[in-house]
């Protein structure tokens, strides 16, 4: 069964307040859209597939503000009936 990220296709958004400055948090996307092949000088690439999971996906959640950041694990929702190309 195909599963899909329900933030990255917009199906849901982020409703959390910034611990620091109190403004609305915001997603930055799935961390894997940081990397891509050309970046051998950052080490957490060598760990690629702790950000791939058929699961969960990893994104940056972030305070536009005061720049507050978080990693936050979103669980895949199963597309039924859905093939993915």
């Amino acid at each position: 069964m195909n599963r899909c990220c329900p933030l990255c296709n917009g199906f849901i958004d982020i409703y959390e307040f910034c611990p620091d400055c109190g403004g609305k948090m915001e997603d930055g996307g799935a961390i894997n859209e940081y990397y891509d092949p050309y970046s051998p000088y950052i080490e957490i690439i060598s760990s690629r597939e702790r950000f791939e999971n058929d699961n969960e996906c990893l994104h940056l959640i972030y305070c536009p503000f005061c720049g507050r950041d978080k990693r936050e694990k979103i669980k895949k929702v199963l597309l039924d009936g859905y093939k993915l190309k």
